[in-house]
């Protein structure tokens, strides 16, 4: 006698045959589930590290965000401290050297020609300064010494 199994489909010499492949079939369904679901759960643990990578350059974005918005006060603050430091600093120097071009020009308005030389060790430093009756008559002079040659020579 045959004996049928509804599981392979196919018929067996003896009941012990048919036993032995319905259980070869039945441990080859149990390992695929088994497989199926170790698949299910190691898909899931990369679905978790997906959302998990996702939150930390959340994370990220705005702790970058936050110290590129106080790094970037804090340079313009600094920017504005120089810039001020720079302004008062400006106008110190040039309230001095405008104050010395008046003295110097009143100076030598008055007595033509100024000069003093500072020594600070080797270094030796020359100022100097013509104005008036000198440097019109200079003037006067190059101006027809111009005019001559133009007539003359062109």
């Amino acid at each position: 006698m045959k004996f049928y199994s509804d599981m392979t489909k196919k018929l067996y010499e003896s009941e012990e045959e048919l036993k032995t492949a319905e259980k070869e079939v039945a441990d080859a369904e149990a390992k695929k589930a088994e497989a199926s679901k170790a698949k299910k759960e190691d898909a899931q643990k990369v679905e978790e590290a997906f959302k998990a990578n996702n939150a930390a350059r959340r994370e990220y974005n705005t702790k970058v965000l936050a110290a590129r918005k106080a790094y970037n006060e804090a340079v313009a603050a600094a920017k504005k401290a120089f810039d001020a430091a720079v302004s008062d600093a400006s106008n110190v120097k040039d309230a001095a050297e405008k104050h010395y071009d008046k003295m110097l020009k009143e100076f030598t308005k008055k007595y033509t020609s100024y000069h003093l030389s500072l020594k600070d060790g080797d270094n030796v430093t020359t100022i100097s300064s013509d104005v008036g009756t000198l440097s019109e008559s200079f003037d006067k002079e190059y101006n027809s010494l111009i005019d001559y040659m133009l007539k003359h020579f062109f």
